[in-house]
């Protein structure tokens, strides 16, 4: 299950990849289902074709004879045909990335477009219009090359049928009823030759998107019921050795981090050493570029780093459990907001829990939670942040790490997520990791852990 893969794959593999994985699971998924339906038929095609065959070679050996050498003519027809035509279905699937970058752009920029005329026409002309025509052109070559196959087989096997019943006739002097049994024979063969000719089609699309899928080398793991490995819990020994509810102090030693961005020029952030206690509350802080939501990242093990050391307690965490990701909960720069609303089990959140929740966070006239799911997620970026803010108060988790959640609230809620609602987690002893630039309210905070160009400062 491709989508049960997608689910599980790691933070950095999905951001890489993640334009290209969701044109393969609406595009070649839809290439490749046909494929499981053409055996059937393509069986049941080749047993009446070779069928047809037997009863013509009964009719007249050497009338067949001639009507095999058109046969054999489709054949390296087709076979020609198949060989340019998953040259450019390749080139087509790859063209079709570009053009669901595109329409994700025309999504994701639609605010900026519909300001910017000029950079709406320029988006237009430089991206849109040359990906949708070069997708347009290398279609239009895929199906030209396989409808050329379709029509120089018809004639090929109509010119072979004529001359099969001129040779009948007047080479090889068999009766009329012998050369017009074979004919009408013949006539019977069209349909499913016609038919597994006509297969490479689908099966050129399919097994482009089969190359194209495993050309991702994203897809390696074969997961047969999604439920199984949705419960599943994998734990490591050294971690089981610790208990990670009482565990006091997180460390990151020496700690690297590097990536390639869009330039292609590797970025390296780190080394990192730092130390996170039980029960503080500790701001990030530093300027834009200098680290920080990656910092939260590493310690949330969403990333791995490509060298040093990430502990709890002096444990070891280069391959982090479950058990240790179980340990946060919080609110990422732009959290996605989950239709349903479920406690720290999985269930549906008890309705009078919620309710406290959105009072306290002034969304009670706003929106309301009923059947386990609330009234409209259509809500302000500051709105969206507080909904978001309820789901990780319902995850009931023992570290809360929040990436600038105060930066869309407005003055009077921004004071009160500083000075009450975090106050109120340590008082529960909840660990708290906030990535701020509100300097006013850095008093608020135990330590501040300062980054500079990637580093601790």
């Amino acid at each position: 299950m491709l989508s049960g893969q997608v689910l599980f794959l790691s933070y950095m593999e999905f951001i890489n990849k993640r334009k290209i994985i969701f044109n393969a699971l609406m595009g070649d998924i839809a290439r490749i289902a046909p494929l499981f339906m053409l055996g059937p038929q393509f069986i049941y095609n080749a047993i009446l074709f070779i069928s047809c065959c037997s009863y013509l070679v009964y009719v007249s050996p050497l009338m067949f004879l001639v009507f095999a050498i058109g046969l054999v003519l489709q054949f390296i027809n087709s076979f020609f045909t198949f060989k340019w035509t998953r040259h450019y279905s390749e080139k087509m699937r790859s063209s079709e990335d570009d053009i669901y970058n595109s329409f994700s752009a025309i999504s994701d920029g639609k605010k900026e477009m519909l300001l910017n005329v000029v950079r709406r026409e320029s988006f237009t002309k430089r991206t849109l219009l040359p990906n949708i025509n070069k997708a347009e052109k290398l279609t239009n070559k895929v199906y030209l090359y396989w409808g050329m196959n379709g029509t120089w087989g018809m004639i090929i096997f109509y010119t072979f049928l004529f001359l099969v019943a001129y040779f009948g006739m007047d080479i090889f002097h068999l009766t009329d009823k012998t050369v017009m049994s074979f004919v009408v024979g013949s006539f019977f063969i069209i349909g499913p030759f016609t038919f597994l000719m006509n297969t490479g089609s689908p099966v050129i699309l399919g097994l482009t998107s089969i190359y194209r899928l495993k050309s991702m080398r994203l897809f390696n793991q074969r997961i047969e019921d999604l439920s199984t490995l949705a419960e599943s819990r994998p734990s490591s020994e050294s971690l089981e050795r610790c208990s990670l509810n009482n565990w006091q102090k997180i460390s990151l030693e020496n700690v690297v981090y590097h990536y390639v961005d869009n330039n292609e020029k590797e970025v390296r952030l780190g080394p990192y050493h730092l130390e996170i206690n039980q029960g503080e509350i500790v701001f990030i802080v530093g300027g834009n570029g200098s680290g920080k939501t990656t910092l939260l990242l590493l310690l949330t093990s969403l990333l791995k780093p490509a060298s040093g050391h990430i502990t709890i307690d002096g444990v070891d965490i280069s391959e982090p459990t479950e058990s240790y990701k179980a340990l946060f909960a919080g609110v990422f720069n732009e959290s996605y907001l989950f239709e349903h609303v479920i406690d720290a089990q999985g269930q549906a959140a008890s309705e009078s829990l919620v309710n406290d929740i959105l009072n306290k966070l002034g969304l009670s006239n706003t929106i309301h939670y009923q059947n386990g799911m609330l009234s409209s997620l259509e809500l302000s970026t500051g709105q969206r942040n507080r909904v978001a803010l309820l789901q990780s108060y319902l995850d009931d988790r023992n570290i809360y790490f929040f990436d600038e959640w105060a930066a869309a609230q407005d003055p009077e809620f921004k004071c009160h997520f500083y000075k009450k609602l975090l106050p109120e987690l340590k008082a529960k002893g909840k660990t708290v990791i906030a990535i701020s630039h509100d300097e006013q309210y850095f008093c608020c905070a135990d330590r501040l852990i300062k980054l500079c160009d990637g580093k601790d400062a």
